[in-house]
């Protein structure tokens, strides 16, 4: 993948108990998959990857998961957002719930 851009590049995320749990079911699902792949999984390290242990393509990722998810959520006529774009709205409906605290709010 390459070095980071800068030495603050890399941080530490706190999570919360729930994306543990998320994060812990999503390895569960990932290492049964390289199971059942045997020798045409390719492990990389990654969190998030292919079937095959691949990066993910952004425009599979854009087209075949994020914009049918977006679909499905607000219907057709719901927002065009693109996914980069989450990052600016986590903090807004995330503040709708419950105070945010300042660590966060320098993401």
């Amino acid at each position: 993948m390459g070095d980071l851009k800068t030495p603050k590049s890399r941080r530490s995320v706190r999570l919360t108990a729930v994306a543990t749990d998320a994060l812990r079911g999503h390895l569960e699902r990932q290492l049964a998959e390289m199971e059942q792949m045997g020798s045409l999984y390719q492990p990389g390290g990654l969190v998030f990857a292919t079937e095959s242990g691949t990066l993910i393509n952004p425009s599979n990722l854009r087209n075949r998961s994020f914009k049918p998810l977006l679909r499905r959520a607000f219907g057709e006529d719901g927002p065009d957002i693109c996914f980069h774009d989450l990052r600016h709205t986590a903090l807004p409906c995330c503040s709708r719930k419950a105070p945010i605290p300042s660590s966060f709010r320098s993401f």
